[in-house]
């Protein structure tokens, strides 16, 4: 029977199989890397080998899972790993999360740490902006799924009061979400 730190890192390995990999086309995990690994990281997730491999740390102490590519991996690239694994190590420190929630949890995670680096410091208006996305796919008006396009520039992000728009209340006050031509 596995021992707990065990299964952690099975189900760790399992999550970087079906969320990290995915995100890197040709990229795989390897086992015989022929260049030493730092047996501690610094991060979560560090570039070595020439921007072309990637260590993957649940703890920093812990042995890396490696994932290799052809194509080399940028700073954005890691930046978005690092997230993830941060956010989804303390769900599982948490212990509160059961096992059968682990994939929705896991998709948000990954979700919200994309929207992290692409949003630029507004990952929460990027976030209730793809709910609104969600919300509207299935709809229908008379029949017809509904068009909608939402375009969002830096300046629309500055509320009238002078303040940054970085919460869900703010985005809904706001009168930019219809707009008739």
């Amino acid at each position: 029977m596995l021992k707990k730190t065990e299964k952690i890192e099975s189900q760790f390995k399992k999550l970087i199989e079906n969320y990290i990999l995915p995100l890197f086309p040709g990229a795989e995990i390897v086992t015989d890397i022929s260049t030493k690994i730092p047996s501690k990281g610094q991060k979560h997730c560090s570039i070595i080998h020439g921007n072309r491999v990637l260590t993957i740390r649940r703890e920093l102490s812990s042995a890396p899972i490696i994932i290799r590519r052809c194509q080399k991996f940028t700073k954005e690239d890691s930046s978005i790993v690092e997230c993830f694994v941060s956010t989804i190590c303390k769900f599982q420190a948490s212990g509160k999360i059961g096992i059968m929630y682990q994939d929705v949890i896991s998709k948000r995670c990954l979700e919200m740490s994309i929207f992290n680096i692409l949003s630029q410091g507004y990952p929460k208006v990027l976030f209730y902006v793809t709910n609104i996305l969600y919300y509207w796919q299935n709809r229908t008006y008379e029949g017809n799924k509904v068009a909608l396009s939402i375009k969002i520039k830096n300046k629309t992000l500055n509320c009238k009061d002078g303040k940054k728009l970085v919460e869900k209340e703010k985005l809904y006050e706001q009168d930019f979400f219809c707009i008739n031509n």
